[in-house]
């Protein structure tokens, strides 16, 4: 088949979507990868997709826009030897065709200097088929914002693009966007804004505001958000995790790892080498959940930050944590996390943790969001049921404290955690509160501390065996032990004398000297008493 008269296709099938790859893929030698092979493993897993060899499709570019419309592809996955150094550029002649942003990838094919000829091959098809699959998960429908232009849901009207063609397409920047109708949150404490590094989005009243001068497109955000509320373009944690699902596929039957590497540092991991790269626009983005779910799969996994100083940190603490994690839950694959310049890559040699996990991998599904990928990927783990916790800056779950003291039993936490972390089953029989907490289930977000008007409850981010499901129990019991004198009923069945009586005691000096008083009298006589 040929497009526009000067493109080679091996087409697999009919369909929307289609993978270009570079004729300069193939001009090097030696080399093992044909359009027939990348075809053929493509179509094992995509049998709808189309493979086509676009010569010289880096250089010049102007011939890629009337190409894509006319195969109609509005699925498009592009790999040549120069996409790091291209990409924006080729993302640019793709949106010009009318592809949405959110469905177009480019893959550097360029191979490492020692790269063996069969493991560039291989891992070439690896790198186009988590694209594809990557592209296949994107939601079209979603807004496609960037800085200093926000265009329409679903495919991009060429009339659009060219209203847009001042800005260029070099230094395009996506930025978050916040659709009303999927938000589940309320109030401030929203895990969206709270987790945005540059402090780019507002949550105030029913809304998110998103200022996009100040919105690096990190995808914070979006990894936080437990409704889809927030996107992305070309980061949706539904087309994360499938690419990262098919990487960890090839992987594990390849015997290598899987690193997941910040946008700007992609060139790091080079083709051939032991690691396998998920791309995400910032390691701000990922959780130590993302990692133990990679390990828990079966595969040996790392981050690679971009160099700069907190992307860097967070790529070391990330590592550090998920093997400390894994150290705690499963001592026999703690080596599956390679903490960045530190421990063994998955080629190091027969006998690596690698041989462990992929003989005990609970399956290629991977799962991202939180906080049900750290909890699902320590179930599969553990192997050790001990009590521990770690307790980490980056840790994507919560663990509370209360102070009984100065506990006054309003229930605001209650009411205030989104996820039903904390609750309180009911009054025991005389009269005491009792709060429960699940570990499991808290996202850390904050919400039950800032609305406390006491400041009894206290919140960190901690991972620990609490996390495990079951692992629901007690963290305060507030009040009771005495039955009133006057009317029978629990002393502590409405809120905490003392607390009240603090709060009350500038004002109405009187009232709070009765609820302090040491009668065993309810608040409710102590009230009314003449």
């Amino acid at each position: 088949m040929t497009v526009g008269g000067s493109t080679k296709a091996t087409a697999c099938a009919a369909a929307a979507g289609a993978v270009l790859v570079c004729s300069d893929v193939f001009d090097h030698q030696p080399v093992e990868l044909s359009a027939e092979m990348i075809c053929a493993a493509l179509r094992h897993h995509s049998p709808e997709v189309r493979v086509f060899v676009v010569p010289e499709l880096c250089s010049p570019l102007s011939g890629l826009p009337a190409t894509v419309r006319a195969l109609g592809a509005g699925r498009v996955v592009v790999g040549c030897r120069r996409g790091h150094a291209r990409r924006q550029k080729i993302l640019g002649s793709l949106r010009d065709a009318g592809v949405n942003p959110a469905a177009a990838q480019v893959v550097d094919l360029m191979p490492g200097a020692l790269a063996r000829p069969q493991d560039v091959a291989e891992q070439s098809v690896a790198r186009l088929r988590a694209a594809l699959a990557r592209v296949s998960g994107a939601d079209v429908s979603a807004p496609v914002r960037d800085a200093g232009a926000v265009l329409g849901p679903g495919r991009v009207s060429r009339r659009d693009l060219f209203g847009l063609g001042h800005l260029g397409h070099l230094g395009r920047r996506p930025v978050a966007a916040w659709t009303a109708d999927l938000c589940q949150g309320r109030g401030s404490s929203r895990l969206c804004a709270q987790s945005c590094p540059s402090q780019a989005l507002s949550a105030a009243g029913p809304g998110v505001s998103v200022d996009a001068a100040s919105c690096r497109g990190c995808g914070a955000c979006v990894a936080a958000c437990r409704s889809g509320a927030m996107s992305l373009s070309g980061a949706s944690m539904a087309e994360l995790e499938a690419a990262a699902g098919a990487l960890v596929e090839d992987a594990v039957r390849l015997g290598l790892g899987v690193a997941i590497v910040c946008s700007s540092a992609v060139a790091k991991v080079a083709l051939g080498g032991p690691w396998l790269a998920l791309e995400v626009p910032s390691l701000e983005m990922v959780t130590t959940g993302w990692l133990l779910e990679i390990v828990a799969a079966g595969a040996m996994v790392t981050v690679r930050s971009c160099g700069e100083g907190a992307c860097r940190r967070r790529g070391a603490e990330l590592a550090r944590l998920s093997g400390d994690v894994v150290g705690k839950v499963a001592p026999g694959r703690r080596g599956l996390v390679v903490v960045p310049g530190e421990g063994p890559s998955p080629r190091d040699g027969a006998g690596t943790p690698l041989e462990v996990g992929r003989r005990r991998g609970h399956g290629l599904a991977v799962e991202l969001h939180e906080p049900g990928a750290t909890v699902r990927a320590m179930s599969a783990l553990a192997e050790h049921t001990g009590p521990w916790q770690l307790v980490s800056s980056v840790a994507p779950l919560g663990d509370v404290v209360i102070d009984v003291a100065r506990c006054s039993a309003c229930r605001a936490c209650l009411t205030a955690c989104p996820t039903g972390a904390i609750s309180a089953p009911g009054r025991q029989e005389d009269g005491a509160m009792v709060l429960n907490f699940d570990a499991s289930a808290c996202p850390a977000c904050g919400a039950c501390a800032s609305s406390c008007p006491e400041g009894a409850l206290s919140l960190h981010r901690a991972i620990g065996s609490s996390c495990l499901p079951g692992g629901r129990r007690t963290v305060a019991q507030v009040a009771g032990g005495k039955r009133c004198a006057s009317c029978g009923e629990p002393v502590g069945a409405g809120l905490v004398a003392n607390a009240v009586a603090a709060k009350l005691a500038a004002s109405h000096p009187v009232i709070a000297s009765r609820l302090l008083s040491g009668e065993d009298l309810c608040p409710d006589c102590r009230l009314g008493a003449p």
